[in-house]
């Protein structure tokens, strides 16, 4: 099974969050645990409460600092790549899904009791949610070269 599979069976089934699901699916690549893994994800789900990104292209983010990132301070051209890299993610899934925030991919704000009720509802998880984590994946796989 390729790792959107993956992805997407640890998000349907598994109880992993968007995020969680998109970043535990690289964690071998990483000397992190996977509770360092699980906890390090956890908050940016549902667009982190805020409105933000969605919880899959958060953990995107993640992936693509941990692939090419560093912790060398003096490095910061090393930070330009990585924000073109983020900026190439951003531009592929916006092309296929018109945004990167949360609350416009799936017309709820998660964070409130009625928003809730109406992903749960509206079967958003199931609808449209599984496919940004799985599109996540593959876009992190196409635009670093990772298999």
């Amino acid at each position: 099974m390729n790792r959107a599979k993956i992805a997407e069976d640890f998000f349907m089934n598994k109880g992993f969050k968007c995020s969680q699901a998109v970043f535990e699916v690289f964690r071998d690549r990483y000397d992190i645990s996977y509770d360092t893994a699980m906890k390090l994800s956890s908050a940016f789900a549902g667009g982190s409460g805020e409105g933000g990104a969605c919880g899959a292209v958060a953990a995107a983010f993640m992936v693509i600092s941990m692939e090419c990132g560093t912790s060398d301070l003096e490095k910061s051209e090393v930070f330009r790549d990585v924000l073109g890299l983020i900026e190439e993610f951003s531009r592929i899934f916006r092309d296929r899904n018109d945004t990167i925030k949360c609350v416009e991919l799936t017309g709820v704000e998660v964070f409130t009791d009625e928003g809730f009720e109406k992903f749960v509802e509206s079967k958003t998880k199931e609808k449209k949610c599984s496919s940004f984590v799985k599109e996540s994946v593959e876009i992190l796989e196409e635009i670093l070269s990772l298999k």
